[in-house]
């Protein structure tokens, strides 16, 4: 059987019951040989990752304001994670070192790296699996990119298949220091393990059960999506959508490596498959095509129009409008299993992002005195999702409004 690398989210590795779940997951298949790790995350709603108390307690430090606070939290989180999972390891050393880095506050890579480190050492523990530390395989070259060739050669002197390993995610190594990735880079640390690691399936495990073809933080009737191909994953990471990170997806299509994007909670789902091509060890996975994913979060879109613009060209989409702080988009989708559609249409979606209340209650007047049914939804951060019949002919007359309001 094939290699598996298997990527655990933040939300997964945040308590001590969720990493147990993770251990149960990666025990129970014989075949995760792999596990790369992110740091941990939100315990519950009002919590701080990891990752962020380390950026406060760098940026306190270098502002001559004092860390200690914050130090002591970060190291009080792992100890209670140590002490819950019943294992007897040492990361003294590890703390020290952190401490030092704070106190001189020069090497940011370093100190926001050890989210991951520390907590890929305690995964390994309770494996019993080897850890390696990512610097020592993932290698940059002097114009800040990975380079794989440099990377290949590195694991070579790691790598066995009679081995299991655990690594930790967001960074490597450029001219022998700490590189990070940007945000969200663990995505892109598991995708290279499954390049260096020949494996032709990479899971990413998440706190959702898979790809929806809206948020399901916005809809609750949103839908997973089973299969699709690597194309349409790229727009979803591309327009905003929290799915994967661009670079990673990158990796595994070149590769030809399928990717199965799983629940941690929810791991007897088989969550969503994407691949290049329509068969995964002699399976048809019938892959879907199409836009699916229509809300994007607002603070993408600045950095992110012209690639949206381009992603865009490539499927059926009728007109882009921009203006106002948003960006609005009216494509063609099939909303049948909604509650607001009583029969099969295809409707038009329209989005528009980043309207505030005031416009957004506007936005729902005018579309409530419209002859016809409407899907409208509001985040707690005012982006507005609506759906209705014939939208390109609606479109100016909504925009109309709100722009002379």
């Amino acid at each position: 059987m094939d290699c598996i690398v298997c990527k655990f989210g933040g939300t997964s590795l945040a308590s001590v019951e969720s990493i147990k779940k993770v251990c149960e997951i990666v025990k129970g298949n014989k075949n995760i040989k792999c596990v790369v790790v992110s740091a941990p995350g939100k315990r519950f709603k009002n919590d701080t990752k990891i990752t962020d108390l380390l950026i406060k307690a760098f940026y306190s430090s270098s502002n001559n304001k004092k860390f200690s606070e914050i130090y002591q939290e970060i190291v009080k989180r792992y100890k209670e994670i140590i002490k819950g999972l019943g294992i007897k390891i040492s990361l003294m050393h590890d703390f020290k070192e952190l401490k030092k880095a704070l106190k001189e506050a020069k090497d940011y890579d370093f100190v926001l790296s050890r989210g991951e480190y520390l907590c890929a050492k305690i995964i390994a523990k309770v494996l019993a699996f080897n850890f390696i530390d990512a610097k020592d395989i993932i290698k940059f070259d002097s114009m800040g990119n990975v380079d794989i060739t440099a990377s290949k050669t590195a694991s070579l002197d790691f790598f066995n298949t009679e081995n299991y390993f655990v690594v930790p995610g967001f960074y490597g190594e450029k001219k022998q220091k700490i590189k990070l990735f940007s945000r969200g880079g663990s995505d892109i640390t598991g995708a290279i393990m499954a390049v260096l690691l020949k494996s032709k399936l990479y899971q990413n495990y998440t706190d959702v059960d898979g790809v929806f073809d809206v948020d399901p933080n916005v809809c609750k009737k949103a839908r997973k999506i089973d299969s699709l191909n690597y194309q349409d994953l790229k727009l979803l990471a591309n327009c905003g959508a929290q799915v994967l990170h661009a670079d990673c997806i990158k990796f595994l299509q070149e590769n030809n490596i399928v990717l199965n994007i799983k629940n941690t909670f929810n791991p007897s789902n088989f969550g969503t498959i994407v691949a290049n091509k329509d068969k995964y060890n002699g399976v048809m996975l019938n892959l879907q095509k199409g836009l699916y994913f229509s809300v994007f979060k607002s603070n993408s879109i600045s950095s992110n129009i012209e690639s949206i613009r381009s992603i865009l060209n490539q499927v059926k989409v009728i007109k882009i409008i921009e203006g106002l702080d948003c960006l609005c988009i009216l494509a063609n989708r099939e909303l049948q299993e909604y509650k607001t559609c009583t029969k099969s249409v295809e409707i038009d979606v329209i989005n528009i992002l980043n309207l505030s209340y005031d416009k957004s209650v506007i936005l729902f007047n005018v579309l409530s005195q419209l002859d016809q049914e409407i899907l409208f939804l509001v985040k707690e951060d005012n982006s507005v999702c609506f759906g209705v019949n014939d939208g390109e002919k609606v479109l100016n007359h909504i925009y109309e409004k709100i722009l002379t309001y």
